[in-house]
């Protein structure tokens, strides 16, 4: 598998995909005992734990910018420069990399010759920091390459063009695009594709079948891999309230990549909602301890404020409000959903609103109309989030957050009737979205 293969498929698993109506869909994988599967699935190579997987992409990260800098004419070495930070930000979190992947790819281009350039790993960084303006450009641009791309290039980019559908909140065309790019050359990036298509449907049991068909096909799954998948499936358990499924899979996902922080918050937060609080207090910083994730710190917070512990929550709030300030100065669009949630939850609500219409403008899926409703009623504007909602409803999109937000509206509109349908409604996808402790699920939320 390619390098570009490689890294869209870990791009797909920390960030999203599709909803659409069933004329559109694949046929659909059989359901299967994924956990029993998933234990049967052997690793290749690759690094086996968090901590060797870091070391290795730093010297990675040294070597392309050394060749970057003896020969910087050459705008295959920008974009393996690029490629290496791409590869560092998603085990790390640090948007540092984001910021240098985007310089090098930029820098590449500007030494390619016409006809040729770093376009494919320039629309890999605009999905994953949700830059959708321009994206079809660059796509058009790689089709009139002087050299025709391969298969798996061609496949990667119809793929992208799907997910610049899916974040436009076009369901349907995504769909084709990924059944075109799986025409082309099929594999584990497609079928992880397909498996958030079911998951933002209402479809859980074959979200997970997805998941663990790509780990089945991807031909040599490293130990980061099968983690991802592992913890991919215990994200849609959380999604529909089995909290012991979740705690499950994302210990599996542990033993597979061992230290990987962004696991680790996951199986801390499951301590909170279970009120072992200190147990998650301590995990949590023991994270932040090695890094400083805003999104652990927002959730530390979390836990403090759920405590009346004003002063730690307060102070934790603000580092990570300090961190969402600089991230939303070099890449807004890549830091709009968690900083929404750390405004709604811990902040200033009319940030937060403002935050919600640009991040729905610049992404108008599901998930951004949702943060969008949840911002309008913490600002006093049922009838404009019961409205967004509504739409929202008819588009294919499935989950209980939004039944959850509308169940909120109708009853500041003060129509109890429907507001305990759309309760009933959400309670039937997640029987613990309006558990007492449902506030402390940081990760896996949306």
């Amino acid at each position: 598998m390619t390098f570009t293969s490689k890294l869209l498929i870990t791009v797909l698993v920390l960030f999203g995909c599709v909803a659409v109506g069933n004329a559109y869909l694949n046929p659909a994988p059989r359901a299967m005992p994924a956990a029993d599967t998933m234990d049967r699935v052997k690793p290749g190579l690759g690094p086996k734990n968090f901590a060797a997987a870091m070391a290795a992409l730093d010297k990675r990260v040294l070597a392309a910018g050394q060749r970057a800098d003896r020969q910087p004419g050459s705008w295959l070495n920008h974009e393996g420069l690029a490629r290496a930070h791409l590869s560092r930000y998603r085990l790390s979190g640090n948007y540092d990399d984001l910021v240098l992947a985007g310089a090098a790819i930029q820098l590449g281009q500007d030494a390619a010759p016409k006809g040729s350039g770093p376009l494919l790993t320039r629309a890999i960084f605009q999905i994953t920091t949700h830059q959708l303006n321009g994206l079809s450009g660059v796509l058009q641009q790689m089709q009139e390459f002087a050299v025709a791309p391969g298969a798996d290039e061609q496949a990667e980019a119809l793929a992208i063009a799907g997910d610049a559908e899916f974040f436009s909140g076009r369901y349907a065309d995504a769909m084709i695009r990924y059944n075109e790019a799986a025409a082309k050359q099929d594999g584990a990036g497609i079928a992880i594709r397909i498996g958030r298509l079911h998951q933002k449907t209402g479809r859980p049991d074959l979200a997970i079948a997805s998941f663990v068909r790509a780990a089945k096909i991807e031909k040599s799954p490293t130990p980061q891999f099968l983690s991802s998948m592992l913890l991919q499936i215990g994200v849609i358990e959380l999604e529909r309230g089995k909290w012991d499924a979740a705690s499950k899979y994302f210990a599996k996902a542990d033993a597979r990549f061992p230290g990987f922080w962004l696991i680790q918050a996951h199986r801390a937060q499951m301590l909170a909602a279970r009120g072992d609080h200190a147990a998650a207090q301590k995990a949590y910083l023991q994270i932040l301890a090695d890094r400083p994730v805003a999104e652990v710190m927002d959730a530390l917070a979390g836990i403090y404020r759920l405590e009346g512990k004003a002063l730690p929550s307060k102070a934790w709030a603000a580092r990570a409000k300090a961190i969402w300030q600089q991230r939303l100065a070099v890449l807004p669009d890549a830091a709009y959903g968690h900083a929404i949630d750390h405004e709604l939850m811990l902040g200033d609500p009319k940030l937060a609103l403002d935050l919600a219409q640009k991040n729905n403008v610049a992404r108008p899926n599901g998930d951004s109309t949702i943060l969008l409703a949840w911002a309008m009623i913490a600002n006093n504007q049922p009838a404009a989030a019961r409205d967004i909602l509504t739409v929202n409803n008819n588009t294919g999109w499935v989950s209980a957050q939004q039944h959850a937000a509308l169940s909120q509206a109708y009853a500041m509109l003060g129509d109890s009737k429907l507001s305990i349908t759309e309760r009933e409604a959400a309670a039937k996808l997640n029987p613990m979205i309006f558990d007492p402790a449902a506030p402390l699920i940081w990760f896996g939320h949306h």
